[in-house]
């Protein structure tokens, strides 16, 4: 039967090497739930002093759901490089992984997802569309961070001391951000709440004065605008755009969109230089409810990281935008007095008598 073929296509492509798709799930959401058990927030800080992990492979920071696992063991261990590999990665760049770097010594690989989409060989187009179902499949693997390894050139081996480079400060990311053209309205006329209103699409929260610290005040403004970036006509996230059952309190859909604002937050509030220990809630009670969340619903954290990544990307796009436009200008005010630049003319060489 067509539908039995559908399934069992689905069925095998999510169980492989490295975990099926609810196995990796469940491994992710075990290691985020022991980390909150152990009374640390694992989206609290989405990077090390030394910068957003990066892969040794590709040189492009990794994303989603894969950030906040490496960060956490680089917190956990003290890494400073934020450079991870495989272990042939690390081969073909000359290096090894030191002797003893194993789970054993509680210094062994990080495990990290790779997702991957395909169509089965059996897959039959759709009746109605006649597209064919792509097929995602998921495991894990194991990475290794540049502190593990030994002989990888000296750039994978940041100074302790290194600052990470904010792409701009906070305010001036959040007037570009608010500034674009389809941003929602920030109101400053609240007191003692904050909030984001789909209906009317736009952020209430009090100004800067009634806030603890300036640090607060961008953490308070940074997760409202993450929940606004979730509106129909932006990225259109059902947390936001939908008003069904399934996004109330203490549904699935609900838990998704309260923790992709807290970690697009996070990755807004490290991308501009905010130290997040500072504003980050850690009491036992924020602990326990997001243990109990979690736990009920593997689901919830990949997802909400996914969410979170694109939450961060579209929030300092614009900032990012005028960046290189500012580049652009300078390059091109630069070519003007470089043309204009006298040449020097040379004398002319005595021939040999």
């Amino acid at each position: 039967m067509r539908g039995n073929s559908s399934s069992s296509s689905r069925g095998r492509a999510s169980r492989g090497k490295g975990g099926g798709n609810d196995e990796v799930r469940q491994a992710v959401t075990d290691r985020m739930v022991a980390a909150l058990e152990a009374g640390v927030v694992p989206w609290q800080k989405p990077w090390i002093p030394g910068g957003r992990p990066r892969s040794l492979s590709t040189g492009r920071h990794y994303q989603g759901i894969n950030t906040w696992l490496l960060a956490m063991t680089s917190m956990e261990r003290g890494y400073t490089s934020p450079w991870w590999g495989t272990f042939r990665q690390i081969q073909e760049l000359g290096g090894n992984v030191k002797k003893g770097q194993n789970q054993a010594e509680g210094t062994g690989s990080t495990k990290i997802t790779l997702w991957r989409s395909f169509v089965p060989k059996d897959a039959e187009p759709d009746p109605i569309t006649g597209k064919v179902r792509e097929v995602v499949m998921a495991r894990m693997i194991p990475v290794f961070n540049a502190h593990q390894c030994e002989n990888l050139p000296d750039k994978y081996y940041p100074q302790p001391d290194a600052e990470p480079q904010s792409i701009a400060e906070p305010q001036a990311v959040l007037d570009s951000y608010i500034g674009s053209a389809n941003a929602a309205a920030l109101e400053h006329d609240v007191l003692g709440q904050a909030y984001y209103n789909p209906a009317t699409d736009e952020i209430h929260m009090p100004p800067m004065k009634g806030h603890k610290s300036p640090e607060h005040y961008y953490s308070t403004a940074f997760h409202e605008v993450s929940h606004s970036t979730g509106h129909e006509s932006r990225l259109n996230r059902p947390g936001v755009a939908e008003n069904t059952a399934e996004n109330t309190f203490g549904q699935h859909g609900y838990g998704v969109e309260e923790l992709a604002a807290q970690m697009g937050a996070s990755f807004l509030l490290a991308e501009t230089g905010i130290d997040t220990d500072e504003v980050m809630d850690n009491s036992a009670a924020y602990l326990g409810s997001w243990i109990k969340t979690i736990k009920e619903d593997n689901k919830i954290v990949i997802a909400a990281a996914s969410q979170a990544q694109a939450i961060a990307d579209h929030v300092l796009e614009p900032a990012r935008q005028a960046q290189r436009e500012a580049a652009r200008e300078a390059v091109s005010a630069a070519e003007p007095l470089a043309r204009a630049e006298p040449v020097q003319a040379r004398e002319p060489e005595m021939e040999a008598v």
